[in-house]
């Protein structure tokens, strides 16, 4: 059987065993049947194979290895849910980046008491995306403040009421 990767310095193996790094230099010589292929490497997503081996005849496997791409996700308070396209990550403060698929996700912070963040986060392919926030004030939105009424001034007192309707025209009459 023969081993292709796409990116040279990946760890392979067959079935649970190590059989070397990327690119091999030759064959690995196994029995006919069912095989299980890994290859995995640091900044690329793992990869896996099963495959069929056939008696007398080589069998080439490919494998494309997907560079990681991360988003780091800070939020200003301690033990905030960080949520990751509706899914729970952890909580804040994340111990390293989150491993993200490339392309768009929904980061949200949970935090009872405070009102929930979300963010849209794009991420490059190889790259780190970063969303860091601070909750305004600290807590939830507070409700309208409302003005206490006030008491009349003296001279709000003393001013001659206006008139709250207007006088009626009778219909056909000229004003």
């Amino acid at each position: 059987m023969r081993v292709a990767v796409s990116e040279d310095g990946a760890e392979l193996s067959v079935d649970g065993r190590s059989v070397g790094t990327s690119p091999l230099a030759r064959s690995i010589h196994i029995t006919p049947g069912k095989h299980h292929v890994d290859a995995k490497r640091r900044g690329f997503f793992p990869e896996a194979r099963d495959i069929q081996v056939f008696a007398a005849r080589e069998t080439e496997v490919w494998i494309a290895l997907r560079p990681q791409s991360w988003l780091c996700v800070t939020v200003d308070q301690a033990d905030a849910a960080i949520v990751v396209d509706g899914a729970e990550v952890g909580r804040a403060p994340l111990a390293a980046p989150i491993a993200a698929e490339p392309g768009g996700h929904r980061v949200e912070a949970r935090k009872d008491g405070f009102t929930p963040k979300a963010w849209d986060a794009m991420v490059a392919a190889g790259q780190t995306a970063t969303v860091a926030s601070r909750w305004r004030h600290g807590r939830c939105a507070r409700p309208a403040r409302t003005r206490p009424a006030l008491a009349p001034t003296e001279r709000q007192r003393s001013a001659p009421a206006r008139p709250t309707a207007q006088p009626t025209v009778p219909a056909g009459a000229r004003p």
